[in-house]
């Protein structure tokens, strides 16, 4: 972990941790004000994942499953996993491959993969891919054998956490848990556990 210090033109510095593996959410200036002002989302939707959302995930992404430079490196199974995940979406489908703009030569999973679902219109094609590729997170990634993390465990959780923080923060009415998306207002039994996930993130 390394420590940024920014310095306070007013009198003092400030000093703040950052992580370098995984960033997590940060209460920018900007997400305060539009908090302060009340234009954040007071009702869920279910309907459509906004793009910024779509973005957050392909960030999160390659904090826990692996970046793009790891898919290159011949002793890594990063590039195998999002094989896994665009391979197990094509089958489903009935699809040789993902209909994305671009050729890919040598086969760049990861970026076909993102490409797809930043533009993907099908809102349960996008989820989807949510729910398989945060499977691959969740009992994939924690092994320190898969990315010779030391923190590989800790890495999966806070990863799980911001996605649920995200959707809540983007007014999308889902959550990870245990293997599934959970649409929030259906499963009542669950209430307690689900309002958990999203206060802990």
């Amino acid at each position: 972990m390394r420590r940024i210090r920014w310095v306070n033109s007013v009198d003092s510095s400030i000093s703040v941790s950052i992580n370098e593996s995984h960033m997590g959410i940060v209460d920018l200036f900007s997400k305060r004000r539009r908090k302060s002002r009340g234009e954040l989302p007071d009702v869920l939707s279910y309907d459509q994942i906004p793009n910024v959302l779509r973005v957050q995930i392909v960030h999160l992404w390659k904090d826990a499953i692996g970046r793009s430079d790891e898919c290159r490196d011949r002793f890594s199974d990063v590039e195998g996993k999002y094989k896994l995940i665009v391979d197990t979406l094509c089958r489903e489908y009935g699809l040789f491959e993902l209909p994305t703009p671009g050729f890919y030569n040598p086969p760049d999973y990861l970026t076909m993969l993102a490409n797809w679902f930043l533009s993907e219109r099908d809102t349960e094609r996008v989820l989807d891919a949510i729910e398989i590729s945060f499977r691959v997170v969740d009992r994939v990634t924690r092994s320190y054998d898969y990315r010779k993390l030391r923190r590989a465990n800790q890495i999966a959780d806070e990863t799980i956490a911001e996605l649920n923080a995200r959707f809540a923060e983007s007014g999308v009415g889902y959550v990870y848990s245990d293997g599934e998306l959970i649409r929030v207002d259906s499963q009542f039994r669950t209430a307690r556990r689900i309002t958990s996930l999203v206060l802990s993130a």
